[in-house]
């Protein structure tokens, strides 16, 4: 939620300490992915995986029907059936196994409406009910293979009312095993974490209590097992996620009292890296928005870049093979120019990358090597090393609400 609205009001082209350069587009080829990847279809009711040879199979897909009583018209008081797709959302990969699990939206029964059947995989499932028997609306966890659907569980059953309350229950990232799932839970004012057993009948372990970060703390890096936790009252803190997904992870000391400011925050190695909000009054930035780094031995921060007269911005991913940040800035909704930018914590330089038109960063592959973007007319895949880039055609994924890479089998 806080990346679309900050993907949203954006950012101008900065000024920057590093050194960049305006770069001409490579231009786009239309085909498979050079690498496969799992992704939701456009409709948001499929999990579809899409291969490099160009095959396609969908692995999930979901419904529901609802009962609607006409209230005006020359049907009122009638009562029809409608039968839709659900929405798939927040995927997690395991990409050496090519095991994934995905948020499913289950409406429940409306001011208006009573949803009589939820399918999943073709087959109808029982959801969670009130004590007076009416469906819950809620989030089922739903967790697949290469072969599709290995499981399912509503997760935690306090997020399911009939309130029209949002819980918020989000898959999130794999054990290095592939045996369990990390998810958050949240609303606008909790946020916990839980994992999730990667079997038939899944079983949940709470890893991380509510009251210890917000729900715009703890950014998953892949390959790092610690993650940043931010409290209004505590600040910043350091997270150390138990490997096995068994245990309650470890809380450490705080790092800076104030947290103001501090968002989408990276741990990469021993290195801390965010974006740190500027301050406005009215339309003008007194203060310009910088990406920052932080020696977590040392304690020592700095700035790598800055933006001139622009306060808010953010960064989409980072990577420990490559040790490298991505960040997207000219996303102005006056004045659309955006442009993607690589940062290496090594070499501690800013490059831009040769691909246009960037909305949104849905994955970075294991390697580092690819970028699944949106962008550019569709889904388009970059090779940070060749430059070249791929609008994916297959698949149904022009307009995808997830995609995550697969490791090349």
């Amino acid at each position: 939620m806080l990346e679309t609205l900050r993907g949203f009001l954006g950012v101008a082209l900065a000024a920057s300490l590093g050194a960049t350069s305006a770069l001409a587009e490579v231009p786009i080829e239309d085909g498979p992915p050079p690498v496969p990847l799992i992704g939701i279809d456009t409709d948001g009711s499929k999990v579809v995986l899409v291969e490099p040879s160009g095959e396609t199979r969908v692995l999930a897909e979901c419904s529901h029907t609802e009962e609607r009583k006409m209230l005006a018209g020359p049907e009122r008081g009638q009562v029809k059936q409608y039968t839709q797709g659900c929405r798939f959302w927040s995927l997690a990969v395991h990409p050496p196994t090519g095991k994934w699990m995905v948020a499913a939206g289950v409406p429940g029964d409306g001011q208006f409406s009573r949803m009589i059947r939820f399918s999943l995989g073709g087959r109808d499932i029982t959801t969670p009910k009130s004590k007076a028997g009416r469906p819950l609306g809620g989030t089922l966890l739903v967790m697949g293979d290469l072969d599709g659907i290995a499981g399912f569980t509503p997760g935690v059953l306090e997020t399911w009312n009939a309130e029209s309350r949002q819980y918020a229950q989000m898959p999130q990232q794999f054990t290095e095993d592939g045996s369990r799932v990390f998810v958050s839970n949240s609303n606008s004012a909790i946020t916990e974490q839980w994992s999730w057993s990667f079997s038939r009948k899944p079983e949940g372990i709470r890893v991380l209590p509510r009251g210890v970060t917000d729900t715009a703390g703890l950014h998953f890096v892949q390959g790092d097992n610690r993650i940043l936790a931010r409290n209004d009252k505590e600040g910043l803190r350091l997270v150390t996620m138990d490997p096995s997904g068994t245990k309650p992870w470890k809380v450490g000391p705080v790092i800076q009292k104030a947290r103001r400011g501090v968002v989408t925050p990276f741990v990469v190695g021993d290195t801390l890296v965010f974006y740190k909000e500027g301050t406005q009054t009215y339309a003008d930035c007194d203060d310009p928005g910088t990406y920052r780094r932080v020696d977590l031995k040392t304690g020592q921060e700095r700035i790598f870049r800055s933006q001139d007269g622009w306060c808010v911005n953010d960064l989409r991913g980072a990577n420990r093979t490559r040790r490298t940040v991505f960040f997207i800035e000219g996303l102005i909704p006056w004045k659309m120019d955006p442009h993607l930018f690589e940062y290496s914590l090594d070499d501690d330089s800013v490059r831009e990358l040769p691909v246009g038109y960037v909305t949104k960063m849905h994955d970075v592959s294991v390697d580092g090597r690819y970028l699944a973007l949106a962008g550019s007319g569709g889904l388009v895949v970059h090779d940070v090393d060749t430059g070249r880039n791929v609008r994916v055609t297959m698949g149904a994924l022009h307009d995808t609400w997830a995609v995550k890479f697969l490791e090349p089998r």
